[in-house]
C-alpha cells in the first residue's frame, strides 16, 4: 500500500530523516515502498519544544527519522515519559502507557501519533493557567 502525499508550497517533510523543503508550488508524489515520513504540520521542531508532551513529542520524532541520534532519543523518551507519569491524571497516564508501548515496540510513527492528544491535552492546560494569570493580575 502507497502513501500519497501533497505539498503545499514551501512545505517540509522528513523521509527517512532527510529534510526536503517543497519548491514555490504544489507537488504531489506517491511513496510506494515503507518509509518513516513526517509532514509539514507533524514537525516539531526545538524551539517550540517548550513543554514536557511536545518534548517528548520531539524526542519521538528524533527517534524515528534518525536512527544515528536514537539511542540517545530513547534515553530522553524514558526521562521524561518518567516525569510525565508522576503529573498524568489516571486517562492520561493510560494514553502515556500506549506511547511507551509503541516506543518500545519500535513503533515511532505510532508514538507520535499517540502523543498528539497529550500534545492537545497540555495545550489546554497551558490556556487556562495564562489565563487565570491574566485574570488574577
Amino acid at each position: 500500500m502507497s502513501l500519497r502525499l501533497k505539498l503545499r508550497p514551501g512545505e517540509k517533510l522528513i523521509i527517512n530523516g532527510c529534510i526536503l523543503i517543497n519548491g514555490p508550488q504544489r507537488a504531489s508524489f506517491e511513496v510506494v515502498t515503507r518509509a518513516d515520513v513526517l509532514r509539514g504540520d507533524e514537525i516539531l521542531e526545538a524551539r517550540t519544544a517548550t513543554t514536557p508532551a511536545r518534548c517528548l513529542g520531539l524526542q519521538i520524532q528524533v527517534a524515528l527519522v534518525s536512527p544515528a541520534d536514537r539511542a540517545e532519543a530513547l534515553v530522553q523518551i524514558d526521562r521524561i515519559a518518567r516525569d510525565l507519569s508522576g503529573i498524568l491524571l489516571a486517562d492520561r497516564g493510560e494514553q502515556l502507557a500506549t506511547v511507551i508501548r509503541l516506543v518500545e515496540a519500535g513503533e515511532f510513527y505510532k508514538a507520535w501519533r499517540a502523543t498528539i492528544p497529550l500534545i492537545r491535552h497540555e495545550d489546554v492546560l497551558m490556556r487556562r493557567i495564562r489565563e487565570t494569570a491574566g485574570d488574577a493580575a
